[in-house]
């Protein structure tokens, strides 16, 4: 019975996102809204991404979530090694964004590919920041790419709840 409300609820969602936008997200992350950060569209080469940036702190984690969603004709038009070089470009860009705010890239990462959920791609990279614990996950569903950063105590309960109620829809 809590799994027809799961899916209920994560197509409810779907639906509504998707009379919002052209590019709707496929993913659903335990935020509050309070931490969405921003929300806009970018023209790179012609294309407009929706990005949607959130940042917020539990229990002394802080995590940033960074979303970037690109037309699907466009994704579908690309062939995998080009994918491929996507995602590390969308990793890359919250590594940029996080220098942004704390004035430090990630140092000595180490980088993994790693399977998450459904995920069609992800990345997962660990380090320092300033001297604090980093771990990123860079994951793409179809043409939505979504990097999650935690900074603090990575492996906490925290974080591990938010990774495993991380839902991502496929839609077909």
């Amino acid at each position: 019975m809590k799994n027809i409300f799961i899916i209920l609820f994560a197509f409810l969602t779907y639906s509504t996102v998707l009379g919002q936008t052209e590019n709707p997200s496929v993913f659903v992350m335990n935020l509050t809204a309070d931490a969405l950060e921003s929300k806009t569209t970018v023209k790179k080469d012609e294309i407009a991404i929706d990005k949607i940036n959130y940042l917020t702190e539990q229990n002394g984690l802080v995590i940033l979530a960074y979303e970037s969603i690109y037309p699907l004709d466009y994704i579908n038009s690309l062939e995998k090694e080009k994918l491929t070089d996507l995602i590390q470009v969308v990793n890359q860009e919250g590594f940029e964004k996080l220098n942004g705010l704390m004035g430090s890239f990630p140092e000595n990462p180490i980088e993994k590919k790693i399977q998450f959920k459904n995920a069609s791609e992800t990345i997962q990279t660990t380090a320092t920041v300033n001297g604090m614990n980093f771990e990123s996950t860079t994951l793409r569903s179809q043409n939505n790419f979504l990097q999650i950063i935690f900074i603090g105590d990575v492996k906490s309960k925290e974080a591990k709840d938010f990774m495993s109620q991380l839902e991502i829809i496929v839609v077909e």
